[in-house]
């Protein structure tokens, strides 16, 4: 692709007009916004993104599997690329160890730029060798090691984005997995918030590690910058640890100021003590106050920890259910009628470590589509009722064990 175009594709992230706008009540922060709970539903959805994008597509996804879902979105962005579009993918080093030791050359080989984010010691020894400079880079690595990229975002043309709690792997499809698919939920939104997306997405790529024909080459970024916004902003964003505690403290302040409810849904749950006090003041003073946790997990002690939160909770007044279909995987929050969707979850690596980005959506279809969901969810959950919050002696020493460790979980 010659230098011009892909200046232009770059710069069309930036300055492209809005295709066909919608006209939307004042109060909703994007132009248009969609609701999508089924993994199948949002693949195919993307895809159509994707085919119909004109001049740039930035995706950045945790979990990349070589599977059929990762091979079905690999190949649109391989063939965006052969169109002359920018088309960059951004994965997380730990997330997609695997497929970055694989399978990332072939993909390169078709136009599409890859990043890695903070790529294992293992993955770059793969794919630079084992020279002596490469070895030091490699255990120099380590330091990042817990730092992690966990979003799940994907920017087409600079005006629309999709953003979720959805890896582009099999676990996440009926279509694959049946009855035992992962319950997910992702948005869609069009609006000037994009911008945000865009930006945050520029400055993770300064900090990823590019692959390219000689291998995998460290970032150059020296120091760290953030995009800046408010805690109004349609996007939240949790680019250094100052900008951390401001959405933290924001989400104290909308429960505890909640005028009728505050509804949470989230896979790994690991409160912080402030945030357990603002559930319990917001249950003892009357709002309906729920919580929806998953009763499986794809990481086993997880439930047995979030086990250790439930009795103080319930006592309180907090309605508190457990998913037991599948996996749930989503993380939404719901206080009145705001909401947020997207990949942040209750828990120390959100707040302390990982990269996350969830979407505010306010129009009443999107706050009714949410309610859907969830009470298609409740229908397929149990209530921990008081008699049976306390966990068993075994899963309680479980719980307790890993407990020590919070600050990394």
């Amino acid at each position: 692709m010659s230098a011009p175009r892909r200046l232009l594709g770059r710069l069309s992230t930036k300055f492209v007009k809005f295709l066909k706008p919608a006209v939307v009540p004042s109060a909703s922060p994007w132009l248009t916004e969609l609701v999508v709970d089924d993994a199948d539903d949002y693949i195919a959805a993307l895809v159509a993104d994707l085919e119909a994008a004109a001049t740039s597509i930035d995706l950045e996804v945790y979990i990349l599997a070589d599977d059929p879902v990762g091979q079905r979105v690999l190949a649109v962005l391989a063939a965006a690329a052969a169109r002359g579009l920018v088309v960059r993918l951004m994965v997380d080093g730990v997330g997609s160890a695997p497929w970055v030791a694989n399978r990332v050359r072939a993909l390169t080989e078709q136009g599409v730029e890859v990043a890695v984010y903070h790529p294992t010691p293992s993955d770059v020894l793969a794919l630079n060798g084992f020279a002596v400079r490469w070895v030091l880079r490699a255990l120099g690595s380590l330091r990042h090691l817990n730092r992690r990229n966990h979003r799940k975002v994907c920017v087409v043309d600079g005006r629309l984005a999709w953003v979720g709690s959805i890896n582009l792997e099999y676990r996440h499809c009926r279509s694959v997995c049946g009855k035992d698919a992962w319950r997910d939920v992702a948005a869609r939104v069009e609006g000037d918030g994009v911008a945000m997306l865009v930006q945050a997405f520029a400055l993770s790529w300064r900090h990823a590690w590019r692959v390219g024909p000689r291998g995998l080459r460290p970032a150059l970024a020296w120091r760290d910058e953030h995009v800046r916004h408010d805690v109004g902003a349609p996007v939240r964003l949790n680019h250094g640890l100052r900008m951390r505690r401001r959405l933290f403290r924001d989400l104290l302040r909308r429960i505890r100021t909640a005028e009728r409810r505050v509804w949470l849904a989230n896979a790994y749950f690991v409160p912080h003590p402030a945030l357990l006090a603002a559930l319990i003041e917001a249950a003892q003073a009357g709002r309906e106050v729920r919580l929806l946790l998953t009763a499986r997990s794809d990481v086993w002690f997880m439930p047995a920890v979030a086990d250790a939160f439930l009795p103080m909770l319930v006592r309180a007044g907090v309605q508190v259910s457990l998913y037991h279909a599948s996996v749930l995987h989503a993380k939404t929050v719901m206080i009145d009628d705001w909401a947020t969707v997207g990949s942040t979850n209750l828990n120390s690596r959100s707040l302390r470590h990982d990269l996350e980005a969830d979407v505010v959506l306010t129009r009443r279809e999107s706050i009714a589509a949410l309610e859907d969901v969830w009470a298609r969810d409740l229908a397929c959950s149990t209530a921990v009722s008081p008699d049976h919050a306390e966990p068993r002696w075994l899963r309680w020493l479980v719980g307790r064990t890993f407990l020590l460790m919070r600050r990394w979980l």
